[in-house]
């Protein structure tokens, strides 16, 4: 694809899809594209530098991995993202924080992702509402837990995204 956060999407879903699936080897070829594609222009380019960041903390938080030394700081990079780049970033964000057991805070950071997206991104969405389950399950607040639950399968459940559901699982 011509657009970039389009193109890199579309890599970081591959790579993360693939994952459950034991097919690590196209998810290792699917962040490498990314982080190639990246290359060239991260040096000039704030936006790149921004995207870079992005791949970098998400394999980080999501693979459990230490973060690299090298990842610029990804709060003053965080409006350099396009809307649903930015808005997944949010989730992997609310992620961390719900890993290092801060579950009002996490709870925080995706309702707050949540109400300032303006147009609906369905995939960041529902991982945004599928992290909100996990902080209010945590928080013993079964109604807003299964609230946010209900809004994640509305927006899978005409594609069939049921993927972060999966992923999810054992958290939820």
């Amino acid at each position: 694809h011509e657009n970039p956060g389009a193109r890199l999407s579309a890599y970081l879903i591959c790579a993360y899809a693939n994952l459950p699936l034991g097919r690590i080897d196209r998810a290792q070829q699917a962040l490498a594209a990314a982080r190639g594609a990246l290359a060239g222009a991260s040096a000039a380019d704030p936006r790149a530098r921004a995207a870079e960041a992005f791949i970098a903390q998400t394999a980080s938080v999501l693979l459990h991995l230490p973060a690299p030394a090298s990842v610029s700081d990804t709060d003053a990079l965080l409006p350099l993202l396009s809307p649903g780049l930015r808005a997944f970033a949010l989730y992997v964000r609310a992620h961390a924080v719900y890993l290092s057991g801060d579950y009002a805070r996490s709870l925080g950071i995706a309702e707050a992702a949540l109400l300032a997206q303006g147009a609906v991104h369905p995939i960041p969405s529902i991982y945004l509402r599928l992290v909100a389950v996990m902080d209010l399950v945590s928080l013993r607040r079964v109604d807003e837990a299964r609230a946010h639950l209900l809004a994640a399968w509305e927006l899978a459940r005409p594609d069939g995204l049921i993927e972060g559901f999966a992923e999810h699982h054992g958290l939820l």
